[in-house]
Order: structure tokens, then C-alpha cells, then sequence
């Protein structure tokens, strides 16, 4: 009996289906970490381009300070109002350009100093002396305060050497419009005033920045962002403060998420199209296999009346082919074997002397038309018998010749036995038989029973 297991078609089915899902699996878990990978490069990219955009808006802001003060210093009414030595109006003419270009202050120096300052406060000395150590381009950091100034200087035109200064302060302002030009939050730490906190995240960053003198840019735990820091270095190369730069991480996440929930969708579309896929290969493959296993078993039966069907793949149209060939040799095979069988039961049905065949055992298992008529019994009384019991040997001192002298056993010592043996009849008679064995082959041996009564 075979034991219970699956068919050919669900095992294929089955296992194709488990290859596919292990497959997208493993291309997913590894498209996802690749993703979870991308994203944060990208976060950490982007954090440094906001960085870098910030560095370069306030550059664009001393720029725009620099074109302010040239174009401060070459308008005629300055020129005017300096010949007229009017101070009280220069005031007024320098506050007012100072209100109308968005600056935090302007002045007007002389060999000896600032002769006029307007706009707001500002420590004028400090701002001179930055002027003198970086020349016409220049940022100051109050040591007193977190402000941080910008300025730029231009010479006057006039026989008299006098400068104008103007000044952009990095406040709240600025730092909104240079947030809704980088688009991240920004800020800008004062170095004289910065004072480093182990709360703060960004402190271990500020050392690395100092360290590598670049920016240095890293995903953060809480708050959960992406941050760059770049130092802001003056044209000494002093450190004047960092730029800060913060962006959401939550937005990147949340572009992984939905770049990886598509790509799960994707990988089950395909999980399911390479499972049906498969329970279709394993069915086209699977039903030839079923008809040659069919054809088998009718062949096994000794049905050879139908061909084997020649279909599916070449390997199985091959086996089909073999199987079919097989079939023909069967067949020619069996009728040779019935045509001989048929001239042996004709040529032992046409003799004169009983033939029967016996196994190890000495169980009859083959019997003619004579030995059923010598013995007077049916030939179901015969065959499946021990030969003993069905000969009735008559006995000899209480035992029967089989026991110790039959020409079974003898014939397997020897070439041949015979024993003449007087078998009881069942109408009380007894009949005189010589009993002639031959040698046993492929485990049964024949023995030809003849009645010799009459010549006795």
C-alpha cells in the first residue's frame, strides 16, 4: 500500500508558491533596508544642502550690504549734504535710507571716527575695529549679547578720506526669511556667548564640526530630526558661531513608508502571479504524469488495449514513447506466453500419465485432467494440497511413505526419484502408481504419476 502523500500537482503547486513567497520576502526585507537606507542619506543630504544654503544666503546678505553701501556712498545728495556740512540733516538723510533698505544701521566715518551713526544702537567701536581686521566685508559677535552683525564698508566719494558702514543684525527677522529660503529650521549660535550643555544634542555635534572644520550632519534621537551644523568661520579663519539646520525626520519616514507599502504590494501582486504561475506549470505538468500513471496501471492489470497518450514536455513524450514500446513488447510477450502456455496444457492434456507440480512446501499448486481421473477427485480436491494428503499413500508400518521415503525429496538429492506407491482410493480400492520426480526448478518440481495396476 503506498503511503498517504500529496499528488505531483499540489507538491509543485505548494513549493513553487513557498520559492515565490521566500523570494519576495527576501527581495523585500532587502528592498526595504535599502530604502530605510536611502531615505536617511537623502535626510542627511538634504540637511547639509539647508546648511549650505543658509552659509549662502548670508553671504548674499553681505553682498546686498556691500551694494548698499556703495550705492549709500555714491549718491549725490550725500556729496551735497557733506559739503553744506549740515550734520542734523545728514542724520536724518542716513536714517531714512537706513528705514528704507532694511537696515539695522548705517554711519558715515571720518579719519577720526563715526561723525554721524543712525538707525539702532551699535557698538560703533567694536564695529570699527572689525572694519580695520577684515577689511570692507566684515562680521562682528557681541560678546555682550547673542547678536551677530553683518556689515559692509564703502569709501565716500570726495577730496575728504570718509567711509560709510552698513549693518544687517542676524534676528528673528532674517532667520524667517532665511528658513522660507532653505526650507528647515535654522539658527545661528554666537561662539563669544556659546556655552556647551550635555543636554544638548547638538553640542557633540558642534565639537565635530570644530574638529573637521565641514559640516557634519547627523539623524537625532530626540528630537527626532535630521541635523547639520557647519561653523561660520570670519575672514581670519576665527570661529564666529555655527549654523544650525533641522529637518523633520517624520517627513522622510513617512515617504519610506509609503515607498515601502507600495513595494509590498507589488511583491504579493507578484508573490501571487508567480504562485498562480506555478499551480499552472504544476498542473500542465502534472496531468501527463497522471495518464501515463493510468496507462501503468492498466498495463499492470494486463490491459493493453489502450495506447499511452504522447503529450506534455519532451521528457515525459519520451517516457510516453518508452512506455508505449513497452507495451507493444507486452503484448507480443503475453501472446507468446499464453500460445506456449496453451501448447503445454495440450501436450500434458494429450498424455497418458497424470502431471502435477508441487512448491517446497510439497503443496500442489498444478494438476492435469489425468491425475483428478486416477485419483477420482475434482481438481478443486487437488490443487492447494499437500501432495500427501490428496495421494493417500497406503501406509507401511503405521507411516506413510512420505515421511520417509518420497521421491520428492529424493529428487532434490539427486537427479531424479521414483517410488512405487500404493494410493488409496476414495471407494476403499487401492491402485498400484510409480510416482517418477524431477529435480526441482525455479522452485517447483513436476512428477509423473502412472498406474500400473493392471500390469501388476
Amino acid at each position: 500500500m503506498l503511503p498517504h502523500s500529496p499528488g505531483l500537482a499540489k507538491s509543485l503547486s505548494v513549493g513553487s508558491s513557498i520559492i515565490a513567497l521566500l523570494a519576495v520576502l527576501a527581495v523585500s526585507w532587502a528592498s526595504l533596508g535599502l530604502l530605510a537606507q536611502q531615505a536617511e542619506q537623502q535626510g542627511l543630504a538634504r540637511a547639509e544642502l539647508a546648511g549650505a544654503a543658509a552659509r549662502g544666503y548670508l553671504v548674499r546678505v553681505s553682498d546686498n550690504l556691500m551694494s548698499a553701501a556703495k550705492v549709500l556712498a555714491e549718491l549725490p545728495t550725500l556729496s551735497r549734504l557733506l559739503n553744506q556740512s549740515d550734520l542734523q540733516e545728514l542724520t536724518n538723510f542716513l536714517d531714512r535710507y537706513s528705514r528704507s533698505s532694511g537696515l539695522y544701521a548705517s554711519a558715515l566715518l571720518d579719519s577720526s571716527g563715526v561723525l554721524i551713526a543712525a538707525g539702532s544702537d551699535a557698538p560703533w567701536a567694536a564695529v570699527e575695529a572689525a572694519y580695520e581686521e577684515q577689511g570692507e566685508r566684515f562680521v562682528l559677535a557681541s560678546p555682550a549679547s547673542s547678536m551677530i552683525l553683518i556689515g559692509a564698508s564703502a569709501p565716500v566719494s570726495g577730496p575728504e578720506a570718509m567711509r560709510v558702514i552698513t549693518l544687517r543684525a542676524v534676528d528673528a527677522q532674517l532667520l524667517a526669511k532665511l528658513q522660507a529660503q532653505v526650507g528647515a529650521a535654522v539658527s545661528i549660535i554666537n561662539y563669544a556667548t556659546y556655552k556647551a550643555s550635555t543636554d544638548d544634542p547638538f553640542t557633540a555635534l558642534h565639537f565635530q564640526a570644530v574638529s573637521a572644520g565641514r559640516t557634519v550632519a547627523k539623524r537625532l534621537d530626540s528630537p527626532d530630526v535630521y541635523a547639520a551644523t557647519l561653523p561660520w568661520l570670519l575672514a581670519t579663519d576665527e570661529l564666529l558661531g555655527f549654523i544650525d539646520v533641522q529637518l523633520d525626520a517624520a517627513e522622510f519616514d513617512a515617504s519610506a513608508y509609503e515607498l515601502g507599502k507600495l513595494l509590498l504590494i507589488i511583491a504579493v501582486i507578484i508573490m501571487g502571479l508567480a504562485a498562480l504561475g506555478g499551480i499552472w506549470t504544476s498542473q500542465w505538468l502534472a496531468r501527463p504524469l497522471e495518464a501515463l500513471q493510468s496507462s501503468a496501471d492498466r498495463i499492470g492489470r494486463g490491459d493493453f488495449s489502450e495506447a499511452v497518450p504522447i503529450k506534455g514536455a519532451s521528457e515525459i513524450a519520451f517516457l510516453a514513447i518508452t512506455m508505449n514500446q513497452m507495451r507493444c513488447n507486452l503484448m507480443d510477450l503475453t501472446a507468446t506466453l499464453r500460445r506456449r502456455d496453451a501448447e503445454a496444457r495440450a501436450v500434458l492434456s494429450g498424455i497418458v500419465e497424470g502431471v502435477y507440480a508441487v512448491d517446497s512446501d510439497r503443496i500442489i499448486r498444478y494438476a492435469n485432467d489425468q491425475v483428478a481421473g486416477m485419483l477420482e477427485l475434482q481438481p478443486t480436491e487437488i490443487v492447494g494440497k499437500f501432495c500427501g494428503d490428496v495421494l493417500r499413500p497406503e501406509m507401511i508400518d503405521g507411516v506413510r511413505p512420505c515421511e520417509h521415503d518420497c521421491p520428492i525429496l529424493a529428487a532434490r538429492r539427486a537427479q531424479q526419484g521414483r517410488a512405487v506407491e500404493r494410493l488409496c482410493m476414495p471407494d476403499g480400492s487401492v491402485r498400484s502408481m510409480v510416482i517418477v520426480s524431477a529435480p526441482p526448478t525455479d522452485g517447483q518440481q513436476v512428477q509423473v504419476l502412472r498406474d500400473e495396476t493392471e500390469l501388476k
